[in-house]
């Protein structure tokens, strides 16, 4: 088995072992299928070193050794707001209410690295972004945690939307 290990080492080098410990730390645990461009580097391949998970996000590009290399792609470091600003179908801009319980989304406030910037309006909540906070007829609802979130956002004063 470490002899096994070892040849996988050798034939991945450790550039390609390095991306995919990268890539295993961010999606381990997701399972799935791998996609690979061109023959090389099959998911069979990949389980010597154990990078099945890594796989499922990630894009296995030919190389000079036998293995390719591991590349994560947009989906794997991405977040979840996609270019339009929608999340889960929800448009992220409008009028929200604040809940305790079943939230269409989760959100965590953060100070760097969002997923998006809100900024709080009074009036035409617009843009992606602006947020109106009612009580009553929202075109949406979150929940404020601390782990296990949907989206991480940062208030801001000027300049809402996609970072």
């Amino acid at each position: 088995m470490k002899q096994d290990k070892r040849k996988a080492w050798k034939r991945w080098g450790l550039t390609a072992a390095l991306c995919a410990a990268v890539v295993c730390a961010g999606v381990a645990g997701t399972g799935g299928a791998a996609r690979t461009a061109g023959a090389a580097g099959s998911e069979a391949e990949a389980r010597p070193l154990g990078l099945t998970a890594a796989l499922c996000h990630g894009v296995v590009l030919p190389g000079r050794e036998a293995g390719g290399l591991l590349v994560p792609n947009r989906g794997t470091l991405a977040s979840s707001v996609d270019q339009a600003g929608y999340f889960k179908g929800i448009r992220l801009a409008g009028r929200v209410r604040v809940v305790e319980h079943f939230p269409d989304i989760r959100v965590r406030v953060v100070t760097s690295f969002p997923d998006l910037r809100v900024k709080a309006v009074e009036h035409f909540p617009d843009a992606i972004g602006e947020w109106q906070f009612v009580d009553n007829f929202a075109d949406f609802t979150i929940m404020y945690v601390s782990s296990f979130e949907d989206l991480r956002i940062q208030f801001v004063t000027s300049f809402p939307g996609l970072p």
